[in-house]
């Protein structure tokens, strides 16, 4: 009988939560173009690197959230990735510049191909950046 009284209880728990989506939040996230990179011209095997990357904000309700840093053989594939806030109607279209900075670790021996994602082309093809740094 205990059984049924929790499942019951738990029911009625449920069934008395809002599911108006008021409260939740309302953004979404997106890649952001990256204008610029300042790398270094060659790795030394073992050393690590700080590369600072520059990427736009197109309006005021986007601000920078992280970045994916993606391995592919001896390419990595880098993208800003902002978060917009879409509860905000009045947003300031003025494109903003901002930087952040990573660390790379030269472990391998290969050239490293970097590739930043810079946006998409009019057919929604992907485009990058593309630096190549030996390693000696």
């Amino acid at each position: 009988m205990k059984r049924y009284t929790l499942i019951i209880l738990a029911l009625f728990a449920f069934s008395a939560c809002s599911t108006d989506n008021n409260d939740m939040p309302n953004y979404h996230f997106e890649y952001v173009s990256i204008s610029s990179v300042d790398i270094p011209e060659e790795f030394v095997l073992g050393e690590t690197y700080p590369v600072t990357i520059t990427y736009e904000l197109p309006n005021s309700c986007s601000e920078f959230y992280s970045y994916d840093y993606i391995y592919s053989d001896t390419s990595r594939i880098i993208g800003a990735i902002a978060i917009v806030d879409d509860s905000t109607t009045a947003c300031d279209e003025m494109i903003t510049s901002e930087s952040f900075t990573i660390n790379v670790q030269a472990s391998q021996t290969e050239t490293y191909t970097f590739k930043f994602w810079q946006g998409q082309d009019d057919q929604g093809v992907d485009q990058y950046l593309i630096i190549d740094v030996p390693v000696i």
